[in-house]
């Protein structure tokens, strides 16, 4: 495997190379040999640290039966996470945010299209998950994170010429625009913004 590979390479290099000098015992590799090492040997580690989100899918899902609020926040969780890995885009920031700046640099049409069903999926768990809110401001707050995600699957919808797909991203808009608890302030430059893009086409 490549990731053995990496592994073994990386112990020969920091394998002592001979005498050292003014009685140490040995000599180890120059700074190159040393910066190689480190860097296979952190590929590797990352490639095993990558997440299989195949099994962490079906392992929420097992749970939905038994344990349907924590699977379902789960799901949420895994979902945009997925979105964001499959885009390069990382884990912190607002989704529409990062979404938007995503679809505006070109992103790849098909991880886009890949990206766009994740969170939809993801804004379908946080809607259920708005739906156990036991307050009024618990379920407002809930359901901003939904129109989040919403606005930042439109966005990657951009991505795709087609008229099926603007329809999709107007649809979005429209049903946020109208949302009876207004617009979230943190998405209003990112609608009016890709209900500008929309109108262009």
């Amino acid at each position: 495997m490549a990731i053995d590979e990496d592994l073994r390479r990386c112990r020969e290099l920091l394998r002592p190379v001979g005498p050292g000098r003014r009685g140490t015992s040995v000599a180890y590799p120059g700074a190159d040999g040393v910066d190689l090492a480190i860097a296979l040997g952190a590929r590797a580690v990352m490639t095993r640290a990558e997440r299989n989100f195949e099994a962490e899918k079906a392992a929420l899902e097992a749970q939905l039966a038994t344990e349907r609020a924590h699977a379902a926040s789960g799901l949420r969780s895994l979902h945009e996470e997925w979105a964001r890995a499959l885009l390069g885009v990382g884990t912190k920031g607002n989704v529409a945010a990062v979404m938007r700046r995503a679809a505006t640099a070109g992103a790849d049409r098909e991880r886009a299209a890949e990206a766009a069903a994740h969170l939809a999926e993801a804004a379908k768990w946080q809607a259920e998950i708005a739906s156990f809110a036991t307050s009024g401001a618990e379920g407002v707050a809930a359901m901003t994170e939904v129109r989040g995600l919403e606005l930042a699957r439109a966005w990657l919808l951009t991505l795709d010429p087609s008229a099926r797909a603007r329809r999709a991203a107007k649809k979005i808009c429209d049903t946020i625009a109208r949302d009876p608890n207004g617009v979230p302030s943190a998405l209003r430059p990112h609608l009016a913004a890709l209900n500008a893009v929309l109108a262009e086409r």
